[in-house]
């Protein structure tokens, strides 16, 4: 199931329909690579459903190292 994920990094912002965190990131740094990364790479879940535990976990923000997420 697809679902909208907001993904940001120092000054790049993007908004992404995928299905995981990892497709979201790829998604995102194919459209447009950042230009002033971040050493963090934070991502959510943009729309949560209400009363999903699953989509609520998704809606706070997680943290990946820069790094792991251009590889």
């Amino acid at each position: 199931m697809k679902k909208i994920y907001q993904i940001e990094t120092g000054d790049f912002k993007k908004e992404v329909v995928a299905s995981c965190f990892e497709e979201a990131i790829i998604s995102a740094f194919a459209i447009e690579p950042p230009k002033n990364p971040g050493s963090l790479v934070r991502m959510r879940l943009k729309n949560p459903i209400k009363g999903n535990k699953e989509h609520q976990e998704l809606h706070k923000w997680h943290y990946q190292d820069i790094k792991s997420a251009l590889k």
